[in-house]
C-alpha cells in the first residue's frame, strides 16, 4: 500500500509539475507535460482506489464496531445513574463524524473514477483540474480521520472521569 501510494504522489507531482495556484495559468509546456504523463497517472490513480477502498471498508468496520462499544458503554454507565453526558455527545459527534467520512469519501470515490476513466490526452487542462479536485477531496479525507481520532481521544480522556465517579462511589482511593 504504502508503494502505491508512492507511486500516487510521484504521478501527481509529475503531471502538477509545481504547485499551480487558481490565479496561475497552465502554460503550454506544462498542459504538454500534463498530456504526456497523464496515462501513467490514471493507472497508479486506479491502483489507489483499490487499496483506498479496501482501507476504507476496514477502517468503516472498525468505526462502527466502536461506535456500537461507545453506546453500550454509555447505556451501561447511564442505567448505573453515572453523570455521562460528556460520553454521550462525543459519541455522537463521532457518530456524526463517521457519517461525513462516509459521504466524503463517496464522493472521493467517484470522483478518482471519473478522473481515471477521462480522456486526458484529449482534454489534459480538464484532466489537471480534475486531478486537483481528487486531491482536495483525499485531504478532506484526512481531515476526517483526524477528527474522528481526536474523538476517540476526548472520550478516552472523559473514561478517566467516569472512572473516578465509580471509584468515589465504591469508596476506592488511589
Amino acid at each position: 500500500m504504502k508503494r502505491l501510494i508512492f507511486y500516487f504522489a510521484i504521478a501527481l507531482t509529475v503531471v502538477s509539475a509545481s504547485t499551480v495556484t487558481a490565479a496561475e495559468p497552465l502554460t503550454d509546456a506544462r498542459i504538454e507535460l500534463i498530456r504526456q504523463n497523464c496515462t501513467e497517472a490514471q493507472s497508479t490513480m486506479q491502483q489507489v482506489l483499490r487499496s483506498d477502498t479496501a482501507s476504507r471498508v476496514n477502517r468503516g468496520r472498525i468505526y462502527e464496531e466502536t461506535i456500537k462499544l461507545l453506546a453500550a458503554l454509555n447505556s451501561r454507565a447511564a442505567l448505573n445513574t453515572y453523570n455521562v453526558p460528556e460520553l454521550i455527545s462525543t459519541t455522537a459527534s463521532f457518530e456524526s463524524e463517521f457519517s461525513a467520512f462516509k459521504d466524503s469519501f463517496i464522493a472521493y470515490e467517484t470522483a478518482i473514477k471519473d478522473t481515471s476513466r477521462m480522456k486526458c490526452k484529449d482534454q489534459p487542462v480538464t484532466f489537471y483540474d480534475s486531478l486537483t479536485n481528487v486531491r482536495d477531496l483525499r485531504n478532506k479525507l484526512n481531515d476526517h480521520t483526524i477528527k474522528l481520532n481526536q474523538y476517540l481521544d476526548a472520550y478516552s480522556a472523559r473514561l478517566d472521569k467516569l472512572d473516578a465517579q465509580i471509584k468515589l462511589r465504591s469508596g476506592v482511593t488511589q
